[in-house]
């Protein structure tokens, strides 16, 4: 058995502690110690509370404090804190063997994480009070100044906030289990660390040992693996056996024959068995071929309904087996099919017998090939294939392609006698030297390397699932923040398809990204996910920008997480109540138990993604928010829900919200508004009829997923200055939508249309929009709904070039779209010294607009589409080099890649200048409805 019950806790002594320590560098925090009298003084911290204290830049909060009349020293909780990382870090090197002290520390060790976190609950109450009143007290600030100048089209000059004290005070403290609850925390903190360390000392070195873990491993469906060394024979002999004629071989006598591939978790069974599977030789002989990874859920159901949607690459709706099974007999029947049933784990005969039931009326020659750990189940299915370990030629090739990137040292020669060494331990398996060797390339340094080679896990020996400790010392080698990031991936089913964007967005919503002041948490959580794919714990998948966790991996961070971390597929399985992240998905069939741990929860994802597999309930969801105090992350996708509860406003610790295709949601309670710290709110397929009146006071909301219609009625959707996505925003008359709204939404990104600017009365009022400001915008897109132009006087046609000029955007823009612009000349900033990064613009029912010489030298342009030029006012009938803006023996357009002209029926000739180099690039050239058109300039060959 293994010692390794503590190895989670690293995150916590070294980053979540430090976090909560920075937190309590606050002069807020400091003068509730004050208020509670347990203070003790440490001076020896002065100087990093005063860099703190200069890292407080907002003036309404430092205002309040400075009201207070606090201190300079952190108090008792603070030193506290500083032994309890002490402790936690001496405690995660202790390798115990004696069961009664493993279960002791343990033990204590989950009450002094749960201690810390009621710390960090009661932080960040105290911060969400001031931020509460500082928005209360803003938006009072700016009705008095609406009611006072109702003419005024921007936000009043900020006053000095003057927060209530004994407001906040008697709201904090107005119980007497409010002090004692801050008491009880700091005694109960000291407390456990001094007996874990009175405890640790008494503890012989002969105790100190590592054991490994009996955890049983998978592995994934996914192909990963770019090379393959030393399994051409064993690859032979797989497309051998599978070539043969039926010969009545497997659990029965039918017209299929069964192959199993047979060894330990991470020998290379499924990268085998994808190699074979899309052999040339396999691809000819098998129609159709199907793979399904079936992991350790063997429902025969569920399977048949798979094999039905690979054949027919259409969803299956269908329910009852016996219909299930008439399908696939008929798609099967006369036809030589490969079905590749990938990390089995079922030994039950009878579901065996009952899946392969419809698949015996195939063609002779068909074959189901099976990958597993289990030879209880090899010999189930039939002739087995035992898949060894990589002789150590190979071994040693892999290897050194993953630790130096290459087969070969190249540059680091004297490194090759350690990787020598450290290669001999990994007992021929790929995963364990893909994964050591990614660890041993982020330093190239012997010191690094030396101290892997001498770590005491290699001690140990492999269990009889062939498991190696070597993924626990990949675990052990990350740094604290990447430890907690990893474990939380424990919440989500094996085989999951990640998505970085909205795991980073979860990690920042549990607190797990650390603020850098040079890039935005977003960046920095994405640097956190790139860099354990580059530690191989997460792994590409063919399937887009989506990344796979193998097996064994997932296996570890469930054994990591175990206690804290908590997924339930069935309802048999028991919930600890130390729980604080919990997972599960619901069907009709079943319903969620009951959760002993609902006021610990700091997570609950319920349905999480699961509206792929068609998953979901009808009877509504019942879900006691009240009890839910401490949640930060709340997904609840499909679930019947009908509405969200008044009382939801009590779940002040909330960051990221999730109700989506819950399609019977048409409102939201007006209490939603209170939640200050939500930075995410997906209502994706919900209904809504419209948002709260009071939106705008979530000003720490980062993305918000709905449809743009109801987006559109927010008022005042400039307030949320955290916003990163908007997609869509209608310009009006209305003060709440005028386009000075977008002033400081900084934070943009991706792309945002910006319609209706016929509203836009001024080169002033857009200059408002300060797009210049919007450096995350990858498209703008700048539309005029009205008319053609036709009925415009000359100076409406002014006016419109005067909004265009005021709507210059950021020089990183890589897209713009201009549509329905009525003005005759370019905006000035449509040039190459401003927008030397644009890669596509789009011109499109510019009827008036003659003049495209300004982007003919625009120096990164590959996409140039202009369309809708009628006849009439001002019609396009020639298009010539000066057109767009080529020089006199010159390059036009030096990276133009694709030219598409449209819907220009008055262009009749297209000239050009000898000697000029025009769109030397230029790979498709495409004309559509352009009747006059009589020829073409000479063009470089496409």
């Amino acid at each position: 058995m293994s010692s390794w019950i503590l190895a989670g806790l690293g995150w916590l002594g070294e980053s979540f502690i430090r976090s909560l320590k920075d937190q309590i560098g606050d002069y807020l925090i400091r003068w509730l110690l004050e208020e509670l009298g347990v203070v003790a003084g440490l001076g020896w911290l002065r100087d990093s509370i005063g860099s703190l204290m200069d890292n407080i830049r907002d003036s309404a909060i430092r205002g309040f404090l400075d009201d207070l009349g606090v201190g300079d020293d952190l108090g008792e909780l603070m030193n506290t804190l500083t032994r309890t990382m002490h402790i936690i870090g001496e405690v995660e090197n202790k390798w115990i063997e004696d069961e009664d002290t493993k279960k002791r520390l343990k033990e204590w060790m989950m009450e002094l994480k749960d201690t810390v976190y009621d710390a960090d609950d009661l932080l960040d109450e105290i911060q969400l009070w001031v931020l509460k009143q500082q928005i209360e007290q803003q938006g009072a600030q700016r009705d008095e100044a609406s009611n006072q100048s109702s003419s005024s089209s921007g936000l009043p000059p900020r006053k000095k906030m003057k927060i209530s004290v004994s407001k906040v005070a008697s709201s904090l403290f107005g119980r007497g289990d409010d002090v004692n609850r801050a008491r009880k925390i700091q005694m109960k903190l000291d407390e456990i660390t001094t007996y874990i360390k009175d405890f640790i000392t008494t503890l012989d070195a002969d105790e100190k040992q590592m054991i490994a873990s009996v955890v049983p491993r998978t592995t994934t469906s996914f192909p990963i693996e770019t090379q393959v060394f030393g399994r051409e024979e064993q690859l032979n002999h797989l497309l051998e056996q599978l070539m043969k004629s039926a010969d009545g071989s497997g659990s029965s006598n039918s017209s299929i024959s069964t192959l199993t591939i047979v060894g330990v978790g991470g020998v290379g069974k499924t990268t085998l068995a994808q190699q074979a599977y899309n052999h040339e030789r396999v691809q000819d002989y098998f129609q159709p071929k199907v793979w399904l990874c079936v992991s350790d859920n063997f429902n025969v159901e569920r399977l048949t309904k798979d094999i039905i949607e690979f054949i027919t690459e259409e969803k299956c709706d269908l329910s009852n087996l016996d219909t299930l099974q008439e399908v696939v007999k008929e798609k099967l029947t006369s036809k030589r099919f490969l079905l590749v049933l990938d990390d089995v784990w079922n030994e039950d005969s009878l579901k065996w017998e009952r899946f392969c039931a419809p698949l015996r009326s195939a063609v002779p020659g068909s074959k189901i090939l099976v990958t597993t750990r289990s030879k209880k189940i090899a010999e189930m299915v039939g002739n087995p294939i035992p898949l060894e370990g990589l002789d150590e030629a190979s071994c040693w090739k892999l290897f050194k392609k993953c630790a130096f990137g290459s087969e070969d040292a190249g540059e680091f020669p004297h490194l090759e006698a350690i990787a020598k060494k450290i290669e001999g331990r990994l007992k021929g398996l790929p995963l364990a030297a893909r994964v050591i060797g990614e660890l041993l390339k982020a330093q190239m340094n012997e010191k690094h390397w030396s101290n892997i080679a001498e770590s005491e896990i290699w001690q140990l020996q492999q269990d009889e699932q062939g498991d190696l400790p070597v993924l626990q010392l990949s675990y052990q080698c990350l740094p604290s923040h990447l430890k907690r990031c990893f474990v939380f991936c424990s919440l989500f089913p094996k085989d999951h398809r990640f998505d970085g964007e909205h795991l980073v967005r979860l990690w920042m919503a549990e607190g797990y990204v650390a603020q850098d002041n040079n890039m935005t948490m977003e960046d920095t959580g994405s640097r956190y996910f790139l860099d354990l794919v580059n530690r191989s714990f997460f792994q590409e998948t063919p399937w887009g920008s989506t990344y796979v966790m193998h097996d064994l991996i997932h296996d570890l961070a469930q054994f990591i997480s175990e206690g804290e971390f908590c997924r339930i597929d069935d309802e048999s399985k028991e919930i600890p109540n130390t729980t604080r992240h919990l997972s599960t998905t619901l069907t009709d069939g079943t319903k969620l138990i009951e959760l002993s741990c609902y006021d610990k929860l700091r997570t609950l994802m319920i349905n999480y993604k699961s509206h792929w597999f068609g998953f979901g309930v009808e009877s509504p969801l019942f879900i006691q928010f009240e009890k839910l105090k401490n949640i930060r992350v709340l997904i609840l996708q499909n679930c019947g829900l009908r509405e969200l509860p008044e009382k939801i406003s009590g779940l002040i610790h909330l960051r990221y919200l999730d109700i989506s295709y819950n399609c019977q949601i048409w409102r939201l309670p007006e209490s939603l508004c209170g939640l200050y710290n939500l930075q995410v709110l997906d209502l994706f397929q919900c209904p809504l009829q419209s948002f709260p009146h009071g939106m705008s006071k979530l000003i720490n909301l980062m993305h918000l997923n709905a449809a743009d219609e109801i987006i559109f009625k927010i008022n005042d959707i400039g307030k949320l200055t955290s916003l990163q996505r908007l997609s869509s925003f209608i310009a009006l008359k209305d003060q709440r939508h005028k386009v000075a709204q977008l002033d400081g939404l900084t934070q943009l990104h991706g792309e945002l249309r910006i319609t209706n600017l016929e509203n836009v009365e001024s080169k002033q009022e857009a200059s408002k929009a300060n797009l210049n400001n919007k450096q995350y915008l990858d498209a703008l897109a700048l539309q005029w709904t009205s008319d053609d132009g036709s009925n415009l006087n000359g100076n409406e046609l002014v006016m419109s070039e005067e909004v265009l000029e005021g709507l210059q955007p950021h020089q990183a823009l890589k897209r713009l779209t201009i549509r329905g612009y009525n003005g005759v000349r370019p905006p000035s900033w449509l040039q190459a010294q401003l927008l030397s990064n644009l890669i596509t613009l789009e011109l499109e029912n510019c009827t008036a607009w003659e003049d495209l010489s300004c982007i003919g030298q625009l120096p990164n342009l590959k996409n140039l589409y202009v369309k809708g030029m009628p006849a009439g006012m001002s019609a396009v009938t020639k298009v010539g080099h000066e057109f767009f803006g080529c020089r006199d023996q010159g390059k036009c357009f030096p990276c133009l890649e694709e030219l598409k002209f449209s819907d220009m029926p008055a262009w009749q000739e297209w000239s050009w200048a000898d000697g000029g180099e025009l769109f030397p690039c230029l790979r498709r050239l495409e004309i559509v409805r352009c009747p006059k058109l009589q020829r073409l300039p000479p063009l470089p060959p496409l």
